[in-house]
């Protein structure tokens, strides 16, 4: 078998994908009935939009015009690398006054919830549907300056994928 750098290019691409997004997903939370209308579901919504709209303008530029790109019965692999920058938020104090807080959200959001949402956002667009998705490639969430999302998608070695 060959190694990825003696394909060309166009099988490359095929084997395996690494799109860097200049944004952080919002992780993956249930949402109850009563929740699917709320702030924090529509946050989601907009930012799972804005990561398939930014993963499609990738693929268009790179020469890839028919979607999904892993056709259906593709056994895949996926990896997510995100880095989430500090930021600053004012919180209310008892007394009417307000002070400043320091958020790190790399200790608040949790990496699995990170994947299930990149995994939503790209079904219909680089695979059928995320069942075909059948291995974990190792990923991290680290603290940087800014906001950055690495996404890693590969055909996996393994060949059985559940039946839809």
């Amino acid at each position: 078998m060959k190694s990825h750098d003696t394909l060309p290019a166009s099988e490359a691409l095929a084997r395996e994908l690494r799109i860097e997004v200049p944004f952080a997903p919002i992780p993956y939370e249930r949402r109850t009935r009563m929740g699917r209308f709320s702030d924090k579901a529509q946050r989601y919504h907009e930012r799972q939009n804005a990561i398939r709209d930014f993963v499609r303008a990738w693929l268009v530029s790179n020469g890839n015009m028919s979607f999904p790109l892993f056709p259906k019965g593709t056994a895949l692999a996926l990896g997510v690398e995100v880095t989430l920058a500090p930021y600053e938020t004012f919180v209310a104090g008892r007394n009417g006054t307000t002070h400043r807080r320091n958020v790190r959200p790399c200790g608040m959001m949790d990496l699995s919830n990170l994947e299930k949402a990149v995994e939503d956002a790209l079904n219909g667009l680089l695979y059928h549907d995320d069942r075909q998705i059948v291995e974990r490639l190792p990923g991290w969430k680290r603290e940087g300056e800014t906001d950055k999302l690495v996404i890693i998608v590969r055909e996996s070695w393994q060949n059985d994928v559940p039946r839809t």
